[in-house]
């Protein structure tokens, strides 16, 4: 990108990930958080460049695919995880069938996440190279109801459950069920799929992960007047993505922390408020979050008309009957998490169904882990062999800032505050081509190999894919220094 090829960048992103305009927009970046430029001032803003690669990049699908073996492959789900594994066992040449409840795929992405997020001519520009591929896709048809897990472990030599966690946990206080309380997840699937929703002056949200943004900011778009979300712990803490709560309180959302809710107050039968309870923050809990610690006789009443529980999901297994039942455990698929190997022989699963809520690219990862494992299962190979390039490290490289000149990164432009009142239109307008040049233009290299490949130093070694210097046989020449164009190695170190 920082040489203006745009092409190449875009061609280079998908050879590992078929889906960089999605990602670009929806991903929450934890390599941001690797970034050594992060040690100078700002991470490169990774994301973005994904997106502006794919915005300015010349779209070519490669569809090309490994010689055809007979092996089928039922996956249970269209989002993610199971776009993922369906994308890479059908460039490995099996055939593969995915069965999705809804009447697109995507999953979450298509019936969660908002437009204003990912606009959906974007998912099915992206999704529908599944499709091209060759993969049979079975919209409509739920498991478990429109077809039985039991039939597929029949008819597929193998079946990977990934049908996520579309249901929402319930408050668990009194008056929950009440007219005026949905949850969460229902309630952006109504708006996603074109339900009217009828907006209310005034709309609680309780939770604060990424649903609970999304719903309160798809709130704003209805045209409820006053959006409050209510979180037991402080900003700080808040599980959602950082910049989508910022983005959240400039369209007006109110954030009423340090609260968790008491009562659903109900009067003629159906919702007029909701009853909290302030909140002070304890000792840490098992999630290394510092719990919250009730403040008696703190109640307090917010007047509501709607209140949208989004305090968590977690999927729906009913349809895990028989010899697959065996393999739930609490909520969720118990696997090998390694491998994603349930005990049931032939049976996979990953996503959300094992983490429990998670991000689409952990999703992604899943889908992808599943997919070798499955190719190996097939071949008759150990599962577990092979896997250590999949595992998470730490770099060792240590970034030197001297010299570097400070330049912060690129500001992702938006739409007026105004303009997002009126309709669901994508927020973040992506860089612009000038500004994805410069914004990669920010980057250290800091997998550049140069005085490695020039110099036959004893001293210059690899140490998980990184050069660094082994001081035990460092010459003090300083010649790696003189060669570094990025000034990562100072001279005597």
């Amino acid at each position: 990108i920082k040489e203006g090829k745009l092409d190449e960048a875009l061609a280079l992103i998908k050879k590992t990930l078929p889906f960089p305009a999605i990602i670009g927009r929806i991903c929450t970046h934890p390599c941001e958080a690797k970034c050594k430029r992060g040690e100078v001032e700002e991470a490169i803003s990774i994301n973005a460049l994904k997106r502006a690669a794919a915005d300015f990049g010349k779209y070519a699908d490669d569809l090309s695919i490994a010689a055809a073996k007979k092996e089928k492959v039922a996956i249970v789900g269209g989002g993610p995880a199971g776009l993922m594994a369906a994308y890479d066992l059908r460039k490995m040449g099996y055939k593969v069938t995915i069965f999705e409840a809804n009447s697109k795929l995507g999953g979450m992405m298509a019936v969660g996440v908002p437009e204003f997020r990912l606009p959906r001519d974007i998912l099915t520009k992206e999704t529908d190279i599944i499709k091209k591929l060759g993969v049979e896709v079975k919209l409509n048809t739920r498991v478990g109801k429109d077809v039985k897990l039991e039939d597929l472990k029949k008819d597929y030599n193998a079946v990977f459950i990934a049908s996520g966690a579309h249901k929402g946990r319930s408050l668990g206080v009194e008056n929950e069920h009440a007219k005026g309380v949905i949850d969460g997840t229902e309630f952006l699937y109504k708006v996603n799929t074109g339900e009217k929703i009828k907006a209310e002056d005034k709309v609680v949200v309780v939770g604060a992960g990424n649903v609970a943004i999304d719903c309160a900011r798809t709130c704003v778009r209805l045209g409820f007047i006053y959006v409050n979300i209510v979180y037991r712990r402080s900003r700080a803490e808040m599980p959602a993505i950082a910049e989508e709560v910022d983005e959240a309180e400039h369209e007006g959302v109110n954030l009423t922390l340090l609260s968790g809710p008491n009562k659903v107050v109900v009067k003629n039968g159906k919702v007029a408020g909701l009853e909290c309870i302030k909140m002070e923050l304890g000792e840490p809990d098992s999630s290394g979050r510092r719990r919250p610690v009730l403040i008696k006789g703190s109640e307090f009443v917010i007047e509501t008309g709607l209140i949208i529980a989004a305090v968590g999901e977690e999927p729906d297994l009913a349809f895990m009957t028989g010899d697959a039942a065996k393999v739930v455990s609490g909520a969720y698929i118990k696997t090998d998490p390694v491998t994603l190997e349930t005990n049931v022989k032939g049976v996979f699963a990953g996503g959300d169904v094992v983490t429990g809520a998670a991000t689409v690219i952990q999703a992604l990862a899943a889908g992808r882990k599943a997919a070798k494992s499955i190719d190996k299962y097939f071949k008759g190979e150990s599962l577990n062999v092979g896997r250590e390039g999949e595992a998470v490290f730490e770099s060792q490289l240590i970034v030197d800032t001297w010299g570097i000149n400070q330049e912060p990164r690129s500001v992702m432009p938006t739409l007026s505050v105004a303009k997002r009142k009126v309709n669901f239109k994508e927020v973040e307008t992506g860089l612009s081509k000038a500004a994805a040049i410069k914004e990669a233009s920010r980057c250290l290299q800091c997998d550049c190999k140069l005085c490695i490949n020039l110099l036959a130093c004893p001293a210059l070694i690899m140490d998980n894919g990184k050069v660094v210097v082994d001081a035990s046989g460092c010459p003090g020449c300083g010649v790696c220094a003189q060669v570094c164009p990025f000034e990562a190695i100072k001279p005597g170190e």
